[in-house]
């Protein structure tokens, strides 16, 4: 039987009420109905897929407080959720909350990911980089090389971006991992490269069980790479199937590359990241955006 709880952040929550065979924590929104919501629904189950927040005046010990609640992944497998008015049951009109469901309650297959519950495998917007700081619950930074690249960052351009860039020749590098989520046949990864500049030994490389980060797949080390070197906007398809890895890229120009070979694996079972990487006399700029999971 599924249990819901309230927790503690800004609103917070000073009545109990059970009802059906749920438990909600809530407080008291004023005046009674002040309170709107993006995702309501009232059947919890469907608000719990669909990303919302609530906005309201409530009543917090006493104290009142306005603001707008943002539904949120606390990590890959627990949603908090917040409610109120009649999307709580038209009986709690007046009632505010945020309740706390595990995504995998609603089925095996389900996790958090965009501040929702999604069951795969549906196309899955898994990062755009829209934030102001990367998601520790969906990302792992690691240097490469001889240390961390100069920049490492989310930028605001083009509506937000992972920006990696070397400012002045060094062997450095930044692998960025998908973390909390394993790949299995037959799941696809794909995303896009902005490879905006470079000069010396630099390239994009993909990061697959840890072990191909020397593998170069974009831009110029002691040649040009099987991707190819032009700037532009290159588009990623990793194709994971039994031992087996297909790998695509799309280069600016439109050409399919395949790229091959990837060293074998005796496991299913897959763990991904990408970077950037620049030799002892490259500098480099780019930029990744719309890691998406199929």
């Amino acid at each position: 039987m599924r249990k819901l709880f309230i927790i503690s952040i800004s609103l917070i929550l000073v009545l109990s009420l059970a009802y059906s065979a749920e438990i909600l924590l809530t407080a008291q929104t004023v005046p009674i109905g002040n309170c709107g919501e993006t995702d309501a629904d009232t059947n919890l189950e469907v608000q719990y897929q669909n990303a919302g927040s609530i906005a309201g005046i409530f009543n917090y010990s006493g104290q009142i407080v306005s603001g707008v609640f943002t539904d949120y992944c606390v990590d890959p497998q627990i949603l908090n959720e917040f409610v109120c008015g009649n999307s709580i049951g038209t009986q709690h009109s007046n009632l505010a909350g945020v309740v706390q469901v595990n995504c995998t309650e609603l089925g095996s297959q389900y996790r958090c990911m965009g501040n929702a519950c999604t069951m795969p495998p549906f196309y899955l917007i898994y990062d755009d980089f829209s934030g102001t700081t990367l998601n520790p619950l969906l990302w792992m930074e690691n240097a490469s090389g001889g240390g961390i690249i100069d920049e490492h960052f989310l930028s605001n351009e083009n509506g937000g971006v992972y920006h990696t860039a070397q400012i002045t020749p060094a062997d450095k590098g930044v692998t960025l991992t998908i973390i909390n989520y394993t790949f299995v046949a037959p799941k696809t990864v794909e995303f896009d490269l902005n490879y905006i500049s470079g000069s010396g030994n630099r390239c994009s490389y993909l990061e697959i069980n840890g072990q191909t980060h020397n593998y170069c797949a974009v831009g110029y080390w002691n040649g040009v790479q099987v991707g190819g070197n032009e700037f532009g906007t290159y588009h990623f398809n990793i194709d994971f199937k039994q031992s087996i890895i297909d790998v695509s890229v799309m280069a600016p120009n439109g050409t399919y590359f395949n790229i091959q070979p990837f060293p074998p694996f005796t496991s299913p079972n897959y763990t991904f990241g990408f970077g950037t990487r620049t030799g002892n006399d490259g500098i480099v700029h780019m930029d990744y955006d719309n890691v998406e999971i199929n």
